[in-house]
């Protein structure tokens, strides 16, 4: 699948061997709430030459017609990418345990 393309591409380039490349935490609802807190305390910052993610951040919404809590899949491709990196990254719980020291 996509993970094994991405593993095979870094290792062509000498970028990553396959210990260094984990897979992101996809969890959609948890994310989005973890990405707003960290954008909101400042754990993670958007630098504002980034127009394209931060226009695109402005027009992030729930999905009124779904069942449960998910967004409208339609460009969101930058608001994903961070989301993924706060989840797999472990952003919030890294933060609260440095506060909390």
């Amino acid at each position: 699948g996509v993970y094994r393309a991405v593993l095979e591409v870094a290792d062509a380039h000498g970028n990553a061997t396959y210990e260094e490349i984990i897979k992101a935490d996809n969890t959609v609802s948890d994310g989005i709430r973890e990405t707003a807190n960290a954008l909101d305390n400042g754990y993670v910052k958007i630098c504002p030459d980034c127009k394209m993610l931060i226009e695109e951040m402005q027009e992030y919404r729930w999905d009124p017609d779904a069942d449960d809590d998910k967004p409208i899949k339609e460009k969101d491709h930058g608001c994903d990418a961070v989301r993924y990196f706060i989840k797999t990254k472990h952003i919030i719980r890294e933060a609260t345990r440095r506060i909390s020291r």
